[in-house]
Protein backbone atom coordinates (compact mmCIF):
# COMPACT_ATOMS: atom_id res chain seq x y z
CA UNK A 1 0.00 0.00 0.00
CA UNK A 2 1.22 3.43 -0.94
CA UNK A 3 1.47 6.04 1.58
CA UNK A 4 2.87 9.66 2.02
CA UNK A 5 5.67 10.19 4.53
CA UNK A 6 4.35 12.44 7.20
CA UNK A 7 8.54 13.99 7.71
CA UNK A 8 9.80 13.90 4.50
CA UNK A 9 6.97 13.85 2.10
CA UNK A 10 8.13 10.80 0.25
CA UNK A 11 5.62 7.95 -1.19
CA UNK A 12 6.75 4.83 0.15
CA UNK A 13 4.81 0.99 0.36
CA UNK A 14 4.21 -0.10 3.75
CA UNK A 15 5.13 -3.94 3.93
CA UNK A 16 2.29 -6.59 4.95
CA UNK A 17 4.12 -7.26 8.49
CA UNK A 18 4.30 -3.47 8.80
CA UNK A 19 1.84 -1.76 11.68
CA UNK A 20 -1.33 -0.42 9.70
CA UNK A 21 -0.21 3.16 11.79
CA UNK A 22 2.76 3.07 10.16
CA UNK A 23 3.31 7.22 9.18
CA UNK A 24 7.02 7.75 8.31
CA UNK A 25 8.92 5.74 5.50
CA UNK A 26 12.40 5.23 7.86
CA UNK A 27 13.17 5.49 11.13
CA UNK A 28 15.20 8.34 10.90
CA UNK A 29 11.91 9.99 9.64
CA UNK A 30 10.31 8.17 12.54
CA UNK A 31 13.31 10.04 15.19
CA UNK A 32 12.94 13.19 13.27
CA UNK A 33 9.69 13.81 13.67
CA UNK A 34 10.12 13.07 17.47
CA UNK A 35 13.03 15.89 17.90
CA UNK A 36 10.89 18.45 15.70
CA UNK A 37 9.30 20.36 18.50
CA UNK A 38 5.63 21.62 18.09
CA UNK A 39 4.85 25.28 19.52
CA UNK A 40 2.04 25.06 22.43
CA UNK A 41 0.79 27.90 24.59
CA UNK A 42 0.99 27.17 28.17
CA UNK A 43 -2.62 26.64 29.45
CA UNK A 44 -1.35 28.57 32.83
CA UNK A 45 1.05 31.34 31.95
CA UNK A 46 -0.03 31.84 28.46
CA UNK A 47 3.50 31.58 27.53
CA UNK A 48 4.44 29.77 23.87
CA UNK A 49 7.13 27.05 24.22
CA UNK A 50 8.07 24.01 22.59
CA UNK A 51 7.01 20.11 22.55
CA UNK A 52 7.63 16.71 21.32
CA UNK A 53 4.60 14.81 19.18
CA UNK A 54 4.58 11.76 20.96
CA UNK A 55 4.54 13.98 24.54
CA UNK A 56 1.16 15.57 23.20
CA UNK A 57 0.01 11.82 22.41
CA UNK A 58 -0.14 11.48 25.56
CA UNK A 59 -1.51 14.04 26.80
CA UNK A 60 1.96 16.26 27.69
CA UNK A 61 2.58 19.06 26.57
CA UNK A 62 -0.08 21.18 28.00
CA UNK A 63 2.29 23.34 30.34
CA UNK A 64 5.41 25.14 30.03
CA UNK A 65 7.11 24.06 32.87
CA UNK A 66 6.27 22.12 35.93
CA UNK A 67 5.84 24.99 38.36
CA UNK A 68 2.50 26.32 35.97
CA UNK A 69 2.09 22.21 36.02
CA UNK A 70 1.31 22.27 39.76
CA UNK A 71 -0.12 25.70 40.11
CA UNK A 72 -2.86 24.58 37.53
CA UNK A 73 -3.75 21.53 39.73
CA UNK A 74 -3.84 24.19 43.56
CA UNK A 75 -6.12 26.67 41.77
CA UNK A 76 -8.19 26.80 44.67
CA UNK A 77 -11.98 27.77 44.94
CA UNK A 78 -13.95 29.38 47.51
CA UNK A 79 -16.37 27.71 49.85
CA UNK A 80 -18.64 28.24 52.50
CA UNK A 81 -18.10 25.93 55.19
CA UNK A 82 -21.58 24.38 56.49
CA UNK A 83 -20.62 24.52 60.52
CA UNK A 84 -18.99 27.55 61.33
CA UNK A 85 -20.11 29.84 57.91
CA UNK A 86 -16.91 30.92 57.07
CA UNK A 87 -15.35 31.37 53.74
CA UNK A 88 -12.30 29.77 52.86
CA UNK A 89 -10.29 27.98 49.61
CA UNK A 90 -9.76 24.59 49.19
CA UNK A 91 -8.48 22.88 45.75
CA UNK A 92 -10.93 21.41 43.43
CA UNK A 93 -9.39 17.35 44.06
CA UNK A 94 -10.05 17.82 47.82
CA UNK A 95 -13.91 18.83 47.63
CA UNK A 96 -14.49 14.77 47.26
CA UNK A 97 -13.08 14.33 50.67
CA UNK A 98 -15.37 15.00 53.91
CA UNK A 99 -13.14 16.96 55.10
CA UNK A 100 -12.54 19.49 51.70
CA UNK A 101 -16.14 21.20 52.22
CA UNK A 102 -15.02 22.08 56.15
CA UNK A 103 -12.87 24.92 56.42
CA UNK A 104 -10.79 22.79 59.22
CA UNK A 105 -10.39 19.49 60.50
CA UNK A 106 -12.38 20.94 63.50
CA UNK A 107 -15.28 21.69 61.92
CA UNK A 108 -14.80 18.61 59.47
CA UNK A 109 -15.02 16.54 62.95
CA UNK A 110 -18.48 18.33 63.64
CA UNK A 111 -19.97 17.75 60.19
CA UNK A 112 -18.92 14.03 60.24
CA UNK A 113 -20.32 13.99 63.74
CA UNK A 114 -17.41 12.33 65.38
CA UNK A 115 -17.00 16.14 67.39
CA UNK A 116 -20.19 17.65 69.34
CA UNK A 117 -20.56 21.01 67.69
CA UNK A 118 -20.68 23.01 71.21
CA UNK A 119 -22.43 26.43 71.12
CA UNK A 120 -21.37 29.09 73.83
CA UNK A 121 -23.64 32.35 74.76
CA UNK A 122 -20.95 35.46 75.13
CA UNK A 123 -20.68 38.90 75.19
CA UNK A 124 -19.61 41.01 72.30
CA UNK A 125 -16.40 42.66 73.10
CA UNK A 126 -18.15 46.19 71.66
CA UNK A 127 -21.40 46.46 72.28
CA UNK A 128 -21.84 44.38 75.24
CA UNK A 129 -24.96 42.33 73.28
CA UNK A 130 -25.30 38.59 74.36
CA UNK A 131 -24.95 36.41 71.09
CA UNK A 132 -24.27 32.48 70.47
CA UNK A 133 -21.18 31.43 68.64
CA UNK A 134 -19.46 27.93 67.73
CA UNK A 135 -16.97 27.13 70.18
CA UNK A 136 -13.98 26.00 68.14
CA UNK A 137 -13.99 29.72 66.94
CA UNK A 138 -13.40 31.14 70.57
CA UNK A 139 -10.16 28.63 70.54
CA UNK A 140 -8.86 29.74 67.64
CA UNK A 141 -9.15 33.64 68.76
CA UNK A 142 -12.54 34.27 66.88
CA UNK A 143 -16.00 35.17 67.34
CA UNK A 144 -15.83 37.59 69.98
CA UNK A 145 -17.69 40.43 67.91
CA UNK A 146 -21.45 40.02 67.23
CA UNK A 147 -21.17 41.65 63.63
CA UNK A 148 -18.37 42.99 61.69
CA UNK A 149 -20.16 46.12 62.29
CA UNK A 150 -18.62 45.96 65.81
CA UNK A 151 -15.63 44.80 64.89
CA UNK A 152 -15.45 48.23 62.51
CA UNK A 153 -16.30 50.33 65.67
CA UNK A 154 -13.66 48.59 68.09
CA UNK A 155 -10.49 49.77 69.15
CA UNK A 156 -8.83 46.71 68.02
CA UNK A 157 -9.83 47.91 64.98
CA UNK A 158 -9.13 51.40 65.09
CA UNK A 159 -5.55 50.43 66.38
CA UNK A 160 -4.54 47.89 63.14
CA UNK A 161 -7.61 48.36 60.74
CA UNK A 162 -5.56 50.91 58.92
CA UNK A 163 -2.23 51.83 57.83
CA UNK A 164 -0.56 52.21 60.92
CA UNK A 165 3.29 50.90 61.79
CA UNK A 166 3.62 47.75 64.93
CA UNK A 167 4.41 44.46 65.25
CA UNK A 168 1.63 41.79 64.82
CA UNK A 169 1.34 39.23 67.17
CA UNK A 170 -0.36 36.53 64.22
CA UNK A 171 2.84 37.19 62.68
CA UNK A 172 5.65 36.31 65.15
CA UNK A 173 5.74 39.85 66.42
CA UNK A 174 7.40 40.95 63.07
CA UNK A 175 6.95 44.69 62.93
CA UNK A 176 5.24 45.97 59.42
CA UNK A 177 5.27 49.53 58.59
CA UNK A 178 1.81 49.63 57.14
CA UNK A 179 -1.43 47.12 57.71
CA UNK A 180 -0.81 46.57 54.13
CA UNK A 181 2.22 44.85 54.44
CA UNK A 182 0.63 43.01 57.15
CA UNK A 183 -1.83 41.79 55.19
CA UNK A 184 0.44 40.81 52.24
CA UNK A 185 2.46 38.98 54.79
CA UNK A 186 -0.68 37.22 55.52
CA UNK A 187 -1.66 36.15 52.60
CA UNK A 188 1.28 34.42 51.11
CA UNK A 189 1.00 32.49 54.86
CA UNK A 190 -2.29 31.25 52.91
CA UNK A 191 -0.33 30.83 49.41
CA UNK A 192 2.29 28.69 51.48
CA UNK A 193 -0.36 26.24 53.43
CA UNK A 194 -1.92 25.58 50.24
CA UNK A 195 1.38 25.00 48.10
CA UNK A 196 1.07 27.68 45.66
CA UNK A 197 4.23 29.17 46.70
CA UNK A 198 7.37 27.60 48.05
CA UNK A 199 8.00 29.70 50.73
CA UNK A 200 8.72 33.88 51.67
CA UNK A 201 10.71 36.13 54.08
CA UNK A 202 9.97 40.03 54.96
CA UNK A 203 12.73 42.14 54.13
CA UNK A 204 15.52 39.17 53.68
CA UNK A 205 18.32 41.29 51.81
CA UNK A 206 19.28 44.57 50.34
CA UNK A 207 20.73 45.90 46.94
CA UNK A 208 23.44 47.89 46.34
CA UNK A 209 22.83 50.67 43.62
CA UNK A 210 25.02 52.49 41.51
CA UNK A 211 24.74 55.78 43.19
CA UNK A 212 25.48 54.37 46.82
CA UNK A 213 22.10 53.88 47.82
CA UNK A 214 21.20 50.71 49.12
CA UNK A 215 17.35 48.72 47.79
CA UNK A 216 15.33 46.71 50.68
CA UNK A 217 12.40 44.94 48.82
CA UNK A 218 9.70 44.39 51.60
CA UNK A 219 9.21 40.43 50.71
CA UNK A 220 11.13 37.74 48.42
CA UNK A 221 8.75 35.18 47.26
CA UNK A 222 9.67 31.47 45.99
CA UNK A 223 7.42 29.86 43.73
CA UNK A 224 6.76 26.28 43.78
CA UNK A 225 8.85 25.91 40.71
CA UNK A 226 12.12 27.72 42.35
CA UNK A 227 11.62 30.89 40.74
CA UNK A 228 12.60 33.84 42.81
CA UNK A 229 10.76 37.27 42.74
CA UNK A 230 10.55 40.19 45.10
CA UNK A 231 7.21 42.13 45.75
CA UNK A 232 7.05 45.26 46.91
CA UNK A 233 3.85 47.05 48.51
CA UNK A 234 3.30 50.56 48.03
CA UNK A 235 0.01 52.21 48.62
CA UNK A 236 1.22 55.43 47.48
CA UNK A 237 4.46 55.15 44.77
CA UNK A 238 5.87 58.62 46.07
CA UNK A 239 8.79 59.85 43.19
CA UNK A 240 11.90 59.32 45.44
CA UNK A 241 10.60 55.39 45.85
CA UNK A 242 9.69 55.71 42.04
CA UNK A 243 13.31 56.82 41.20
CA UNK A 244 14.64 54.05 43.45
CA UNK A 245 13.10 51.37 41.72
CA UNK A 246 14.20 52.50 38.35
CA UNK A 247 17.73 52.21 39.53
CA UNK A 248 17.02 49.23 40.59
CA UNK A 249 15.86 48.05 37.32
CA UNK A 250 19.37 48.66 35.72
CA UNK A 251 21.75 47.77 38.37
CA UNK A 252 20.09 44.78 38.63
CA UNK A 253 18.46 43.21 35.45
CA UNK A 254 18.46 39.81 36.67
CA UNK A 255 16.20 40.42 39.76
CA UNK A 256 12.58 40.80 39.35
CA UNK A 257 10.55 42.68 41.35
CA UNK A 258 6.67 42.69 41.49
CA UNK A 259 5.12 46.00 42.64
CA UNK A 260 1.92 45.36 44.30
CA UNK A 261 0.10 49.00 44.10
CA UNK A 262 -3.52 50.11 45.42
CA UNK A 263 -5.34 48.73 42.18
CA UNK A 264 -3.29 45.19 42.73
CA UNK A 265 -3.71 45.23 46.32
CA UNK A 266 -7.74 46.03 46.39
CA UNK A 267 -8.22 43.11 43.92
CA UNK A 268 -6.56 40.87 46.43
CA UNK A 269 -8.06 41.86 49.26
CA UNK A 270 -12.10 41.30 47.65
CA UNK A 271 -10.48 37.81 46.93
CA UNK A 272 -8.91 37.01 49.86
CA UNK A 273 -9.40 39.32 53.08
CA UNK A 274 -13.04 37.04 53.95
CA UNK A 275 -10.80 33.70 53.98
CA UNK A 276 -7.19 34.79 55.83
CA UNK A 277 -7.65 35.25 59.13
CA UNK A 278 -7.15 38.42 61.00
CA UNK A 279 -7.04 40.51 58.33
CA UNK A 280 -6.88 44.24 58.92
CA UNK A 281 -9.15 46.06 57.08
CA UNK A 282 -8.90 49.87 55.66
Amino acid sequence: MALICKQCGKEFIRGNNHRKTQSFCSRTCAVDAMRTSVVRTCQWCGNEFGVQPNQMKVGRGKFCSRACHYASRMKSVTLICPVCGDSFEVIPSRTNSEYGVHCSKECGNIGQGLAKQDRVSVTCKHCGKAFDTVLNRLENGRGIYCSKECYYLSDSFKTHGHARSGKRADLDNTYFRSSWEANYARLLNRLQDRYLIRGWAFEPELFRLDDGTRYLPDFRVIAMGGDVAYHEVKGYMRKKAQAKLNKMGKCHPDVRVVLIDAGKYKALEDVYASAVPNWEYT
